[in-house]
């Protein structure tokens, strides 16, 4: 079993913030059950100003460094492509009608690690990407701060497309993705899955 006080600190455009949740079991090796392990901060990503320990931000990086990496294949790739290719033109809600930009996915398609966030901001929709913005970059800080690259982990949401004016995603549409997400989550299998940000934590943790 592995554990760890899951705080670490990123220093980011002159602040300091935290990726935070109470200490508790972060992987079992030797568990025999198939589901990830779903791992929820409790205060998402929020400014604070007292700099963590050393030995905590170490226990959190070992804690990463343990979990077993995934065997390399191209089916997931070329599953995951078909995927987003199925759902390109999706128009199962209203949210459909206002995108720019379908944004499926991204990252390594046997990721150990999977991210799962709300749904795409203005820079995402532009560019069809998740986490490409200034939220991206803090995202690409913490997953270095973990010992990790940003390409090792595949990053999603719980949404595909950008809720008007960012606002919070509607249970509706939350149900039209979700059969999009739990594809993703089969097809990638990760070891571990870490939700950032209320909605995605509520929508997966019972």
């Amino acid at each position: 079993m592995i554990c760890a006080e899951t705080e670490i600190t990123v220093k980011h455009e002159g602040a300091n913030y935290k990726l935070a949740a109470q200490t508790q079991p972060v992987l079992n090796i030797n568990d025999e059950n198939k589901h990830p392990r779903i791992y929820p901060p409790s205060t998402g990503i929020s400014p604070f100003k007292e700099e963590l320990s050393s030995s905590k931000q170490q226990t959190v990086t070992e804690a990463f460094a343990q979990i077993p990496p995934q065997q390399k294949t191209t089916e997931n790739n070329y599953s995951l492509t078909k995927l987003a290719d199925k759902y390109n033109s999706c128009q199962k809600c209203e949210l459909g009608k206002t995108r720019t930009n379908l944004v499926f996915g991204q990252g390594f398609p046997q990721a150990t690690v999977m991210f799962i966030g709300e749904g795409p901001g203005a820079d995402e929709d532009s560019q069809g990407a998740p986490f490409v913005g200034r939220a991206g970059r803090l995202l690409t800080k913490m997953i270095n701060t973990l010992g990790i690259e940003r390409q090792d982990v595949y990053i999603t949401n719980i949404v595909k497309c950008r809720p008007p004016e960012n606002r919070n995603p509607t249970p509706a549409e939350i149900s039209c993705c979700m059969p999009i997400l739990k594809q993703q989550i089969e097809l990638v299998n990760p070891k571990l899955i870490v939700t950032l940000g209320n909605v995605p934590s509520k929508t997966l943790i019972p």
